[in-house]
């Protein structure tokens, strides 16, 4: 049987090998021991042991099933930001300034089947030229951050076109459908934690398609991103397809 160590602290998980990674949620550090292989069950005695077995072992087994479930939704891509410092090919690096994350050099790897680059003004998608040195960029990336140095994540997300006073969209994934907050408007919820005031009359538009959505498409596990205004309520929103 082999056994994997799990250590979690601060919302990221950090690979420390084969069969090993830390992960970080924000809380005090945590150290979990995931055990597989196969499990292997002596031939019952009779009818009624080996149904007494198996239901043990069900019930073990939808344990950790929730257990991991439990943790799933916490593994969300880290929020990064800082300037480019250098660009390869798939790749960059930039030096971390996140207020409650890693501060540091990073390297970002670029897939270029599941990572977007995004103009941040727009949201609509950019050009890899505009990964370029000296430049401000915000990335979501991760959750898992490799133990080499500097430690390297893949990107989901990739922000350029930085404005000046460093408005930035969230890239969030919706917790729970739409609630009425009473007040003429709604209240969003979103998996890493953030409770966004949405207005009844907030701009929301598909990315890179035209069919026609309205703020009750903001239903469970739906991707988006969502600008701010200067109260922390929403003023404009993308809503990805999956």
């Amino acid at each position: 049987m082999r056994k994997r160590n799990v250590i979690i602290t601060a919302g990221l998980i950090m690979a420390f090998g084969a069969g090993t990674a830390l992960v970080s949620f924000g809380g005090a550090n945590q150290i979990i021991r995931v055990e597989d292989g196969t499990r292997q069950v002596a031939a019952a005695e009779s009818e009624q042991a080996a149904e007494s077995t198996e239901a043990a072992e069900d019930t073990a087994a939808a344990g950790n099933t929730a257990a991991e479930e439990s943790l799933q939704p916490q593994l969300q891509p880290m929020r990064m930001w800082g300037t480019i410092t250098e660009t390869g090919e798939d790749q960059f690096s930039f030096n971390s300034q996140t207020t409650n994350g890693y501060q540091g050099d990073v390297v970002i790897h670029i897939d270029p089947e599941q990572t977007l680059i995004l103009d941040c003004v727009t949201g609509m998608p950019a050009g890899q030229d505009q990964i370029v040195n000296g430049n401000a960029v915000t990335v979501y990336a991760g959750p898992v951050m490799t133990m080499s140095l500097p430690p390297q994540m893949t990107a989901s997300v990739v922000f350029v076109n930085i404005p000046a006073d460093g408005s930035i969209p969230l890239y969030a994934t919706v917790a729970s459908d739409l609630e009425d907050n009473g007040q003429g408007g709604y209240t969003l919820t979103t998996v890493d934690g953030h409770t966004i005031t949405v207005p009844a009359d907030c701009s929301i538009t598909p990315y890179l398609t035209r069919q026609m959505v309205t703020l009750q498409d903001l239903t469970q596990g739906r991707k988006c991103l969502i600008w701010l205004d200067a109260d922390g309520a929403a003023e404009r929103i993308i809503l990805f397809n999956s």
